[in-house]
């Protein structure tokens, strides 16, 4: 009998292979969430990269060591005798195969990683996640999908965890285990796009040194820098309106006119050629936040270097933002969306800036409407109720700001509930047609402008022929038009990015001489001066600051006080002392 029976447990007992049975299945669940690591970075990388086996293969290496280690985990957490000492490996273990699940959901959905730095600044938007899950479950078939594979890890976590210490020869896995991961420490793995090669927990725990804080002398030292030299120009004094619309992750892949790859945004396209459109222009940021910040506040949002504050708690204090600039001309300054204003607390930063009036999805004019991800109804509603505010304001110039949500992940077109990227942009570009035709209609442009700028390119892979036309520089360039008197049927191929938009607007508006950081560039209301640099982000390395000068690229890694250029071909000391001054509160 015993060949047949393990042991007596309290006079049951229980068969040898009751334990392999509670075992193996979530050592196998963590090999199959690897395999489909592995399998979604070979389809993305052939995607973004326009090269086969070139990321998966040498994230085999890293993903071979994390399941070894898994196995003698998961073994381990047998031995011990004492019931506390047992479940509480287990636990670990369940720990680590559940972030390996969000860290799969987290990467299918945005190309990044799960990470605890993610989860801190998210994990407080409950209502916002919710919203998220119920519209990517909200197809049948994909919410059955994720209900058995719920159960069935759920019922792999339960007996995974109650089963009884491991005995006799059973002993001897973890040792086996242990002996594979030494081995497997043997095994090349290249280096080649890093955060992606991350297992898991690596990814999830990564320290990330953008949060290193300056030493005081330091902080010091970057006080004492001097500026650099100003460049001046008379502003212009003029007094337009002024409607600045941010749709959410307007692409150049999208638009035939400013790439040719897609054809998704043909009204958007029309727009451009009957204004002057900038096929040059570049996104400061790689999310929503960044990119308003830089918009507004006309500086690259660049982190300050202050761990758990949201980017928009570091930009409280900017001395000068646009909003706050045209009030002190006498305008009136409108935000409009149909988001949820709460996530975040975006609302509170934009009113913290010098809006005068800030409107989100509680607005009572969505009242009865169909909400989407951040609460928001669809598009056309945002442009309807700005058109309603238009025409119940008269008197001071007005500067309102839309910003867009139908176009945010995860993409869902509102007139038939379809789950489609192009889909939910070709609605998005029609509903921006109908609102520039109505418009033209109310006479806007007789002494009006819009303009039109996404707030960051598409979270999702670049395409080769993107990758092509652009390099890696297309992770941050996007489409920016503006329509209005004087403006027609024109092509700036200067550069330009989100924080010139600033400068210019002080240019345009404002009176007297003008003075400039060489880093600020003036584009409207005509283009005079281009940026000597433009200082973006990549979504693939959070850690960096990626600086375009003319036809030369610069990367550096923010790091406290070693803050240095990246790779080898560094550009001037004078780039890495700009990013300390902006780090450090100094602005422009």
């Amino acid at each position: 009998m015993r060949s047949l029976w393990s042991r007596e447990d309290s006079g049951n007992a229980i068969p040898a292979t009751a334990h392999y049975t509670r075992i193996y299945p979530l050592l196998l669940l963590g090999i199959a969430l690897s395999l489909t690591k592995l399998y979604l970075l070979e389809i993305r990388s052939r995607e973004f990269l326009d090269c086969q086996w070139c990321v998966s293969a040498p994230a085999t290496a890293n993903e071979l060591q994390f399941v070894v280690l898994i196995g003698l985990l998961v073994t381990a957490a047998g031995l011990p005798r004492q019931r506390p000492l047992r479940v509480g490996l287990r636990v670990v273990v369940v720990a680590i195969v559940v972030i390996m699940i969000l860290d799969l959901g987290v990467f299918y959905q945005f190309l990044q990683r799960f990470t605890l730095h993610r989860l801190l600044k998210f994990g407080s938007e409950v209502t916002a996640i919710d919203d998220f899950l119920k519209i990517a479950l909200s197809e049948t078939q994909t919410a059955l999908m994720a209900l058995g594979a719920l159960i069935v890890t759920l019922t792999i976590f339960g007996r995974f965890l109650t089963y009884d210490y491991l005995f006799g020869p059973r002993k001897m896995l973890p040792a086996v285990f242990s002996v594979c991961l030494v081995g497997t420490q043997f095994l090349e793995s290249d280096e080649f796009h890093t955060p992606y090669l991350l297992n898991s927990v690596e990814a999830f725990f990564a320290p990330y040194t953008r949060f290193q804080p300056y030493s005081e002398d330091f902080k010091e030292a970057i006080r004492a820098m001097p500026s650099e030299p100003q460049y001046c120009v008379a502003g212009q004094g003029e007094r337009p309106n002024l409607i600045l619309l941010v749709v959410e992750s307007l692409s150049m892949y999208q638009s035939s006119l400013y790439s040719g790859i897609k054809d998704w945004v043909p009204q958007f396209d029309n727009t451009s050629r009957a204004g002057r459109r900038y096929s040059a222009f570049y996104a400061n940021g790689v999310t929503t936040e960044q990119g308003l910040i830089s918009l507004l506040t006309g500086e690259p949002a660049v982190e300050k270097g202050v761990e758990g504050n949201t980017e928009f708690d570091e930009f409280r204090s900017t001395p000068q933002t646009i909003p706050r600039m045209l009030g002190g001309l006498g305008y009136r300054t409108e935000f409009l969306t149909t988001g949820n204003l709460g996530f975040l607390k975006k609302g509170d930063w934009l009113k913290n800036i010098g809006f005068e009036y800030v409107e989100g999805h509680d607005a009572h004019y969505y009242d009865g409407m169909k909400r989407y991800h951040f609460d928001a109804a669809p598009d056309d509603a945002l442009y309807g109720r700005a058109l309603q505010e238009l025409q119940s304001k008269s008197g001071s110039p007005i500067f309102m700001m839309l910003e867009t949500v139908t176009t945010h992940h995860p993409y869902v077109e509102p007139a038939t509930g379809k789950h489609s990227q192009e889909a939910a942009f070709r609605y998005a570009d029609q509903q921006l047609g109908k609102f520039v035709d109505a418009l033209k209609q109310r006479k806007f442009f007789s002494n009006g402008y819009l303009m039109i700028v996404g707030d960051h390119r598409a979270m999702v892979p670049m395409i080769p022929e993107e990758k092509r036309l652009f390099g890696d520089r297309g992770f941050a360039r996007i489409p920016f038009t503006i329509v209005g008197h004087a403006m027609q049927g024109q092509n700036e191929p200067k550069m330009f990015s989100q924080t010139d938009l600033l400068p210019s607007l002080r240019h345009w508006i404002g009176t007297g001489q003008q003075c400039f950081n060489p880093n600020q560039g003036i584009f409207l209301p005509n283009p005079i001066h281009p940026p000597a640099c433009i200082f973006t982000h990549r979504s693939y390395n959070f850690d960096n600051v990626f600086v375009h000068c003319g036809n030369e690229d610069h990367v550096i890694k923010l790091d406290g006080d070693r803050t240095r250029f990246a790779t080898s071909n560094g550009g001037s000391p004078e780039l890495i002392e700009e990013v300390h001054r902006l780090r450090a509160g100094l602005t422009w």
